[in-house]
């Protein structure tokens, strides 16, 4: 009798002991779900500023984001053995080409990197037919990998517009000089009517200093208006043309490089601004 009760006794202290195991292993994955979570957005936000920084996310690794001097101070200490990012260059969507990079970690009760893979085009649920390299659009899973998608494209209009502004204070420049200097002639420096060339050289610098991707020359004019590098050259560090029309109408183009913005045949995008008078 004592050795039944004993045995039940054993077996009431097993049960407990075996549910108290069930709810530490569930609250081990929750925790280090939290903490995949954490890391993969730490990660994703490191090559956002390389993004922004750079306009591109090239060949993007965990060990090459650890090794940069402007990022990597985010990512000294997520854990490589649970967060992965899988990157692809050139990705055409049939508008652009655009870099894309895949941030994520598999939960453990999901499956494992054997299991499940970005470049497995099933994993997909935007596109089962194309994988992560192809893909006009990714989807992942709705549980099981926690991810953050990351393009260059996301910040393509943001580009666009800044470039827009920029030009367009250019544009304000001239048209001061039109109004106060010049008196009813765009300045247009050593350009004549249906002639174009970069501003820097239409001012008074020369054709190789100009044609450059920096800006050699702080300050050059046209007549007496003043052309600064922000004038002569795009964020991208392309020269910023400028055609004299007429002298009541001025336009100003500026070209995207192959390495930020691109039309899917793989050409840059050209910016026009224009100003003219009646």
């Amino acid at each position: 009798m004592f050795v039944f009760v004993l045995a039940l006794v054993f077996a009431a202290v097993l049960s407990v002991m075996a549910g108290q195991v069930a709810i530490l292993q569930e609250s081990f994955y929750e925790s280090q779900a939290h903490l995949d979570a954490y890391y993969v957005g730490v990660s994703s936000e490191a090559l956002r500023m390389r993004m922004i920084r750079t306009s591109n996310l090239g060949t993007a690794s965990l060990d090459d984001l650890v090794q940069s001097g402007d990022e990597g101070f985010k990512v000294k200490a997520v854990d490589d053995a649970r967060v992965h990012i899988a990157s692809q260059g050139k990705v055409n969507d049939g508008s652009y080409i655009f870099d894309r990079a895949l941030v994520f970690a598999v939960d453990p009760k999901f499956g494992s990197l054997s299991t499940w893979s970005p470049s497995d085009a099933s994993n997909n649920r935007c596109d089962p037919d194309h994988d992560i390299t192809t893909a006009a659009t990714w989807c992942g899973p709705v549980s099981g990998v926690v991810y953050d998608l990351i393009e260059t494209r996301e910040i393509f209009l943001q580009t666009l517009t800044d470039e827009v502004l920029r030009m367009d204070i250019t544009l304000q420049k001239i048209a001061r000089g039109y109004n106060v200097v010049e008196k009813a002639t765009f300045p247009h420096g050593n350009l004549l009517v249906g002639q174009g060339a970069s501003v820097c050289y239409a001012g008074d610098g020369t054709a190789e200093m100009c044609f450059s991707t920096t800006c050699n020359y702080p300050v050059v004019m046209l007549q007496q208006t003043p052309m600064d590098c922000s004038d002569q050259f795009s964020d991208w560090g392309n020269a910023t043309v400028l055609t004299y029309v007429s002298p009541k109408h001025i336009a100003l183009v500026s070209s995207s490089p192959r390495a930020s913005v691109k039309h899917a045949n793989g050409t840059g995008l050209s910016i026009a601004r224009e100003l003219r008078v009646p």
